[in-house]
């Protein structure tokens, strides 16, 4: 399934993102992305100092993460977002990216697990817990432009997942994210 899930979002895509993940605060990982723009509007308005773009448009955010808790668990989750950003193509360069996603949650523990069936003890392979989890994510970038042709893209996310079923109920949890991304058949701003 994340073969066939990570072959569609070769396809075509926009751009690439790579990103440091924090879980929960403390516990690291890296998440792996790819947009596709669903729609785009482009404005120029004059303004005093010269001209202002301001771009709005709408993304498919397909990704993978991955987060470790020490000695507790390894945690995959593959997923996609509904992108809502908005740029300032001129003269500043910052996006301003709202999102809401559901992601699919594999957790394995960490260690060895044991269970007792029939009196026997019996070791569980790949033993963890599978979730659902919505989440609502906030972002905010910058464009830098070392030279036209090549410009590097850094941005900050915090993301809330609300992950259920967990205990009949549903637990909040909450990544923060500090990343870049990679745009493709980049246009130089004129």
């Amino acid at each position: 399934m994340i073969l066939v899930f990570v072959s569609a979002i070769t396809l075509s895509a926009q751009e690439y993102r790579l990103a440091f993940l924090s879980h929960s605060i403390i516990h690291p990982g890296v998440s792996v992305a790819r947009s596709f723009t669903l729609s785009e509007k482009i404005k120029v308005k004059e303004k005093k100092k010269g001209e202002k773009e301001i771009g709005k448009s709408n993304l498919f955010l397909p990704q993978i993460n991955y987060h470790n808790v020490l000695k507790t668990e390894n945690s995959f989750s593959i997923g996609a977002e509904i992108i809502r950003q908005r740029h300032r193509m001129k003269p500043a360069n910052w996006t301003f990216e709202t999102g809401f996603g559901v992601h699919y949650v594999r957790s394995f523990n960490a260690g060895k697990t044991f269970t007792i069936e029939n009196g026997e003890v019996r070791r569980v392979r790949f033993a963890g817990n599978n979730f659902i989890a919505p989440s609502l994510s906030y972002s905010i970038g910058r464009t830098f432009y070392k030279n036209e042709s090549m410009p590097w893209f850094f941005y900050l996310k915090p993301q809330v997942f609300a992950v259920l079923p967990y205990n009949g109920s549903f637990v909040p949890s909450v990544n923060f994210q500090i990343g870049t991304k990679k745009v493709l058949n980049f246009k130089k701003h004129e």
